[in-house]
């Protein structure tokens, strides 16, 4: 260990000593933060596979097949590297794809996980020369993507590879640390033992830095991507950082690089597959894929439609963060037909609407039930997800003064007409013709360019009221948001009767509300929280078991419910009704609270539900 420190020292403070190039809104950073929207690509030797060994189907991943069913190195290369011939992969294709699908950013994998270079890398025979392809697919992709004006980067797999002996994550050629079997003390291993830290270092300065340097050099990547950081130490993972900033300072590189907050990355990225956001500060980016898998699998059916990823990309845009879609090409080079139905519906939408995208910031103003909110400008975009059957959209929060109306999609800008209902809030008559179910852009544009709100969020007798955790305008430090993922929308570790959760709302009128909450876990029950970047693997397994049940209260201004909660499945959410209460008009509080703990931890709420009862 002592060998190791003093060359972690001395390399650290050598690199220290280098400037890094000041972020500026005006030149490096800018370009992402307008983009809004990028396309990711897993493709590798095991995209020949499919998600197939030895004739079975492979669950999880597809790009984790070596690992899943540990294949020895040796026969990975033979039958996998080698035979690989992907004749029918044509960059251009690639990239008018994702630009004709509205993507401004293009990032592809250059070394995943099992260690095969997808270029001719002087430091390693691992790599795509010693396939049957001997085209320079990264370079292609580079000059598609300059030719079409997209920009481009690389996804490197530095802290974990299985095609390296000296690598951590494989366990079954090499007894290596950082991998399933968890040897050495599992996945932070090197907080605990250090017999293995000269086959780490050997591989950080054999491959990792020689081979970022080649990709650089050669490529001259605007993105270098990377993951899976807890496998090696934070002061390796910040080396890797400061050798990027090194070799080109303009380069973005983003927080997955290092498995703690490292200072100077330029944006975070969130989950992956992600179906709702937790807030985040700063510039971020989340990870959908068109199906469950990042690698091309071909009995992976559970693509999601157009509609999905279209409403994504908004409410992503309304919080200020980007949305990088994955696609998984298949073996022979070409992207899966069913990616490009997806990608196809995607771009019609863009087509319309890419200024309500591009460019904008997340606005201040407070959730609206119909949908999300963008600004830029002068400007501000309605996303209408639940166009008003009456044809009347009630907006809330908004003090600035609008001077016009009109649907994005309309090429005349014909001006709908509106009027203030009090000085927060407007009445926009869209009409009753529905533009686009999905969709429908409405802009709104004012004199000023601040977008001047109140944070109070207006309830709409007309509408189902959701008030998500994620949303919440304040709760207990202690308590965490869970990832985004479809399982994992909710806040946890909810110990004490203590902790709460509240949003502030505001009403126009007297209304009677039916509360209905909506949870996971609670009771008798086994939680799992699922790792981001191991798909296969699992922990914070906890098993509580009590005849008991716990106990929710829900706090609207002076009035108080309360319920029994139901035990759920691992990953399945209940509905419980807590009864119906009188709220007056004007300001309210809605506090979430436990009354009753029966269990080590709380059931996790994902959101409430305020219905108008019909007098």
């Amino acid at each position: 260990m002592k060998r190791f420190s003093l060359f972690i020292l001395i390399t650290t403070y050598s690199l220290s000593l280098l400037a890094s190039t000041p972020r500026s809104e005006s030149d490096t950073i800018k370009w992402f933060k307008d983009a809004r929207f990028g396309m990711f690509v897993h493709f590798g030797v095991s995209s020949a596979l499919g998600g197939v060994w030895e004739g079975k189907p492979v669950s999880g991943y597809s790009e984790w097949i070596m690992s899943t069913c540990k294949i020895p190195k040796e026969r990975y290369f033979k039958e996998v590297v080698k035979p690989f011939d992907p004749a029918e992969f044509n960059a251009e294709e690639w990239i008018l794809l994702a630009k004709n699908t509205g993507m401004k950013y293009f990032i592809v994998t250059a070394k995943h996980h099992d260690g095969v270079a997808m270029y001719d890398s002087k430091v390693s025979d691992y790599d795509i020369a010693s396939s049957r392809f001997k085209r320079d697919i990264l370079g292609e992709l580079r000059d598609a993507c300059k030719k079409y004006g997209l920009k481009f980067g690389f996804y490197y797999s530095h802290a974990m590879d299985w095609g390296d002996k000296d690598a951590p994550g494989n366990d079954w050629d090499f007894d290596n640390p950082g991998g399933a079997r968890q040897l050495l003390g599992g996945r932070e291993w090197h907080k605990q033992h250090d017999d293995f830290m000269p086959n780490l270092l050997n591989y950080f300065g054999t491959k990792v830095f020689p081979q970022i340097k080649e990709l650089i050099d050669h490529y001259d990547p605007d993105i270098m991507w990377f993951d899976t950081p807890s496998r090696v130490p934070q002061e390796l993972n910040a080396l890797v950082f400061k050798y990027v900033r090194l070799i080109n300072p303009k380069i973005l590189v983003n927080s997955r690089i290092a498995f703690y907050p490292l200072e100077g990355v330029d944006f975070e990225d969130t989950q992956d597959r992600p179906f709702e956001f937790y807030p985040v500060e700063g510039l971020w980016e989340a990870l959908p894929t068109t199906n469950n898998s990042y690698g091309y699998s071909q009995f992976d059916n559970s693509h999601k439609p157009s509609s999905f990823f279209i409403r994504l990309i908004a409410k992503a845009a309304a919080k200020g963060g980007n949305i990088l879609l994955n696609m998984g090409p298949m073996g022979n080079g070409k992207p899966d037909p069913r990616d490009i139905t997806i990608f196809n519906g995607i771009g019609k939408w863009f087509a319309v609407n890419r200024e309500s995208i591009y460019g904008t910031d997340k606005t201040t103003l407070p959730n609206q039930n119909w949908g999300e909110t963008t600004h830029k400008e002068n400007k501000i975009y309605l996303h209408i997800f639940d166009w008003p059957k009456d044809g009347q959209l009630i907006l809330g929060g908004l003090k600035n003064n609008i001077s016009k109306a009109y649907l994005l999609s309309d090429k005349n800008k014909k001006c709908l007409s509106f009027k203030r209902m009090n000085s927060l809030d407007y009445l926009i008559n869209v009409g009753k013709s529905v533009p686009d179910t999905v969709d429908a852009v409405v802009v709104l544009e004012h004199s000023e360019l601040n977008c001047e709100s109140d944070s109070r969020r207006l309830l709409l007798p007309g509408y189902i009221n959701e008030l998500r955790v994620f949303d919440c305008n304040s709760k207990s430090k202690d308590l965490e948001f869970g990832d985004g993922m479809k399982p994992n929308i909710y806040v946890k570790n909810i110990t004490s009767t203590d902790q709460f959760i509240t949003w502030t709302t505001r009403l126009n009128e007297d209304t009677k509300y039916e509360v209905t909450v909506e949870y996971q876990n609670s009771g008798k029950l086994t939680s799992r929280d699922f790792v981001v970047e191991a798909p296969t693997q699992l922990e914070d397994i906890k098993k509580t078991e009590n005849a008991e049940q716990n106990r929710l209260q829900i706090l609207l201004g002076n009035n108080s419910l309360e319920a029994n909660l139901s035990a759920t499945a691992d990953t399945s959410y209940a509905r419980t009704v807590l009864g119906i209460v009188a709220l007056p008009k004007g300001n309210i509080d809605i506090t979430l609270k436990a009354a009753k703990i029966a269990t080590k931890e709380f059931a996790r709420p994902k959101s409430i539900y305020l219905t108008k009862v019909r007098q």
